[in-house]
């Protein structure tokens, strides 16, 4: 079974922080996947070259080492920053891990209501 997630990853440009290109993002993560990963279907049918081309996985999927892949990614590419959204199978389970350098911070997702347009009384 496991825990299943919607990840979408978005790449920043370090200096200026700029969106980086999806075209680029599979130059980023090709070289640290065997081409003979680079077409493994995943059990909802993506691919890891899919993944990299859209910068984003709408089927839920497990990936369990996240943080430590991120981590690695930052460190072997330090001038971009990776942002990692992650939306869990549970309720309220939506947070964000951002890598740079090296480093990886975790932030869960706080949900807070608008103040109303009009008053009224309970």
């Amino acid at each position: 079974m496991g825990y299943y997630t919607n990840f979408e990853l978005r790449i920043y440009d370090a200096a200026d922080h700029a969106a980086v290109c999806r075209h680029e993002v599979i130059d980023l993560i090709e070289p640290l996947v065997p081409d003979c990963l680079m077409d493994y279907k995943f059990p909802y049918g993506h691919t890891v070259r899919d993944i990299s081309e859209n910068a984003s996985s709408h089927d839920s999927m497990k990936w369990y080492d996240h943080k430590k892949d991120l981590q690695v990614l930052s460190a072997r590419w330090p001038e971009y920053v990776f942002v990692l959204d992650g939306e869990g199978e549970e309720n309220q389970d939506i947070w964000r891990e951002v890598a740079w350098d090296g480093q990886c911070e975790h932030v869960d997702a706080e949900l807070t209501y608008p103040a109303c347009s009009f008053i009224w009384e309970s």
